[in-house]
């Protein structure tokens, strides 16, 4: 896709793609004029916060939320953000979540218990959580409904938790909604001129402010946003925008729609704008009172899809629509000092560069310092972040193994879809505490190939490596999936051993609590042997979890593995493993032994002591964790992923919070695609509703270490 250029048209400036053929129709602007467009006013800034200062942002990890967090951070505060995740995403604040200033509380504001316990020790409430359905509200009496508990009911849940609590000041964001289709420029003290059940809930959380203001001497500030667009702005859905809605459908190749004849305008303002008079409100001491949040300057619906591309349609007007908004910043300007710094045709054109443009914006410092410091928990950053990095490589085992190996090792996890939750626990054990960051996931089939790059993953489409007696079959999801992942593991190994990788293959139901190359390097390198693995009661090694070197003998050794697949599908791989060991390899526990088995032309296993006792492949209740032996924990004797993870969780190594979007954890459908693990770390004490593990997670000083193997 073609970046956007910049041209000139007398004064104003436009953004038009690069291979756009220069028609540009420019539309009229609004005739309405600001009465203080050129107002001498004094003009302030937000100021840094010279002592502990905390800060409540209730929708927190929406769009907004996530720029006011931001700055707030960037002032000094220590925030304390309270989201549901029904509209707000955790990839809105992926970049702040690790920050130690910041504490994440999973909750909703209509749970009274959830919001005193998140007031408490608070300084100043920025009350952004909302139901912002505005055209929903119109055609649905269930959602008026809703609107009306959640934006009136959860307003007075805040003010009632804030007076209790004796926070300073609550800071709400209202809406220019108020002023319907009323005069232009829209000026605060207009009378209300509501159009939509939406816009009626936010007036009247104005109401209760100022109630709660003047009745309970809680300090209170409304700032009424005009048309919020920027960085992470909803593309698609309720709450998207046409700054949004427009950029999606660019991307997509997809003309824009433009409803009407698209002279309807708006009041444009940077979220970072609205940012800095939330903060002015919250610092001035004036209260009891609302104040516009807006630019002064309108731009017409076509003109911002002139903007973005030639490539229109036009479809039918939208029911009780805005002719258009544009506000008075007079107040603005005499009582915060505050005036917007973005300007909007400028802005656009940096958002049409990222969106056209994802590797440079990649290259970003701050952006690469965000993906750095979600590395072992890359599905918080927003979904397909990475996928232009990875999709390409998807069917490319030599070109993707060349990105992500390092020093000629790779550890390969297999993933099917269902076991989301396992692939999260095991990368984010892996990462941190056995130190690999460098890996490929080998997806199953194409739905599973499509969550792991909506994860951010290095993916592998696997499914070219099933036997073609049964790959057809199982990626129309109807084969043996059990016999597709047992076969498929061993022929990624056996295509990266030839390319000369050594290579870690390990289960998703594991998790780490040591360095893992290193502890596995040492234990081979004592005896020189050419794969490490556990031993079984039942089977010679454990097929789902060890690390193999590319030698001559390994290679022998894994040709006539697979060959044993080949002839019968039905043979278990740990069996055929056995089988192959028997003629083409053998176990060592002394370097003369191991080279008694090279001199042969034989492989050289060495085989470690279970972690939890000989012969036992289940974890006791009473394994310590810190024991020198101690790798990983493997529940790999219990059958099913809930139980897995019971067990994960007894023994203190499941590390993650299932944190779901309100109501979405309830449906195993809706889960692999919107609930995802968060580390217990970034997930406050304070949350409700959490499907929390029974035990809470242990992170002990020798995590991360090299483990001391041992032989049986």
């Amino acid at each position: 896709m073609a970046t956007a250029a910049v041209i000139l048209l007398g004064m104003t400036a436009a953004i038009v793609p690069a291979s756009s053929p220069g028609n540009y129709r420019a539309v009229s602007r609004p005739a309405a004029h600001d009465p203080c467009a050129d107002l001498a006013f004094t003009r302030k800034e937000p100021l840094q916060v010279s002592y502990a200062t905390t800060a409540l942002v209730t929708g927190g990890s929406g769009f907004i939320g996530s720029h006011l967090v931001e700055k707030l951070l960037a002032l000094g505060y220590k925030v304390r953000i309270l989201d549901n995740l029904a509209t707000g995403y955790l990839h809105n604040i992926a970049h702040l979540v690790t920050h130690p200033n910041v504490e994440f509380v999973y909750g909703d504001i209509m749970d009274q218990d959830t919001i005193l316990q998140a007031v408490q020790g608070v300084d100043y409430v920025y009350h952004l959580a909302a139901m912002s359905k505005v055209a929903p509200s119109m055609k649905d009496p269930a959602m008026a409904r809703f609107c009306l508990d959640t934006n009136v009911g959860g307003t007075v849940n805040v003010l009632n938790a804030s007076r209790i609590a004796g926070v300073k000041k609550v800071v709400y964001a209202a809406s220019s909604t108020y002023y319907g289709n009323g005069k232009v420029p829209m000026n605060e003290v207009d009378p209300p001129n509501l159009l939509t059940p939406y816009s009626a809930t936010k007036y009247e959380g104005e109401i209760q402010m100022d109630l709660y203001d003047r009745i309970f001497n809680l300090p209170t500030i409304a700032v009424r946003f005009f048309m919020v667009y920027g960085p992470r702005q909803p593309t698609t859905g309720a709450y998207a925008i046409v700054t949004g809605v427009f950029l999606k459908k660019w991307m997509d190749h997809q003309p824009l729609p433009i409803e009407g004849d698209g002279s309807h305008y708006r009041d444009f303002i940077h979220a970072r704008d609205i940012t800095k008079a939330l903060i002015l409100a919250q610092q001035s001491p004036h209260r009891a009172m609302v104040v516009n949040a807006g630019t002064g300057v309108g731009h017409s619906v076509h003109e911002v899809a002139d903007l973005v591309s030639p490539d229109h349609k036009h479809v039918d007007e939208r029911r009780n629509d805005l002719v258009g908004t544009l506000a008075d910043t007079c107040k603005a300007k005499k009582v915060l000092g505050f005036e917007a710094d973005y300007e909007f045709t400028h802005e656009m054109a940096g958002l049409i560069h990222d969106a056209a443009d994802p590797a440079a914006y990649l290259a970003k410092p701050e952006v690469a310092n965000m993906v750095d410091t979600h590395v072992a928990h890359p599905w918080l950053l927003p979904p397909g972040m990475l996928k232009f990095k990875y999709a390409p490589l998807v069917n490319n085992l030599e070109a993707l193994a060349q990105v992500q190996a390092r020093n000629m090792q790779i550890t390969v996890i297999p993933y099917q879809l269902a076991f989301r939750p396992m692939l999260e626990n095991l990368i984010y054990s892996l990462v941190k505490y056995g130190k690999t960051r460098h890996f490929i996931v080998a997806a199953m089939d194409a739905p599973t190939l499509d969550s792991c790059l909506t994860m951010n993953l290095p993916c592998l489409n696997a499914t070219s490596y099933s036997a073609s007696s049964f790959s057809g079959e199982v990626i129309a999801g109807h084969g043996d999936g059990w016999a597709l992942i047992s076969w498929i593991k061993p022929r990624v190994v056996d295509a990266l051993l030839r390319l000369g990788y050594s290579v870690h293959l390990t289960d998703t139901d594991i998790a780490y609590v040591r360095d893992v190359w290193p502890s596995y390097m040492q234990w081979m390198d004592a005896v020189d042997a050419d794969l490490a693995a556990t031993f079984e009661s039942s089977w010679p090694v454990n097929t789902g979890n060890y690390i193999a070197r590319p030698t001559p003998t390994t290679l022998n050794f894994f040709k006539a593995y697979l060959a044993i697949g080949d002839q019968d599908l039905q043979i278990p791989d740990q069996r055929a493993f056995g089988t192959a060991l028997k003629d083409h390899g053998g176990l060592c526990q002394t370097r003369d032994a191991c080279a008694a088995l090279k001199r042969d032309g034989k492989m050289a296993l060495r085989d470690y002591s279970s972690i939890f006792g000989r012969n036992s492949v289940c974890p006791r209740d009473s394994l310590d964790l810190c024991a020198p032996n101690v790798l990983y924990v493997h529940p790999i004797c219990i059958s099913g992923q809930e139980p897995k993870k019971r067990k994960l969780s007894q023994l203190k190594v499941w590390f993650m919070r299932e944190v779901c979007p309100a109501g979405a954890g309830d449906d195993p459908k809706v889960r692999e695609g919107e609930c995802m693990g968060v580390p217990s770390s970034l997930v406050s004490k304070r949350s409700a509703g959490l499907k929390d593990p029974v035990h809470e997670a242990d992170e002990r000083v020798c995590f991360g270490t090299v483990a001391q193997l041992s032989a049986h």
